[in-house]
């Protein structure tokens, strides 16, 4: 297993675990739940990860960079100053849209 994506956003990690369940490549999630134990472990071993067969990674790590290109996934700050993640294109907060 090769690991493929990693991430604080648990949205994040599931947005890029969708992407890969459309395209059938096989993977596995680990540290998905572990967030809550930061401070108490070393944060770089709570990240959520996602892990492919070494078969798939190219293909895995391909499709990842492709959608990270194209889509705006990481957290955006409103005008009003609050704080979004990326996969939403309007404020929860004012309903202003992503600039």
């Amino acid at each position: 297993m090769q690991k493929v994506f990693e991430n604080k956003s648990q949205q994040l990690v599931q947005i890029i675990c969708d992407l890969l369940e459309q395209e059938q490549i096989k993977f596995t999630v680990k540290n998905f739940d572990l967030h809550r134990l930061a401070g108490e472990i070393p944060s770089q071993e709570v990240l959520p990860s996602i892990w492919v067969a070494h078969n798939d990674a190219q293909k895995a790590i391909e499709l990842i960079k492709a959608a990270e290109s194209t889509t705006d996934i990481e957290p955006w700050t409103c005008k009003c100053g609050e704080t979004i993640e990326g996969q939403f294109s309007s404020c929860w907060n004012c309903g202003m849209d992503r600039p």
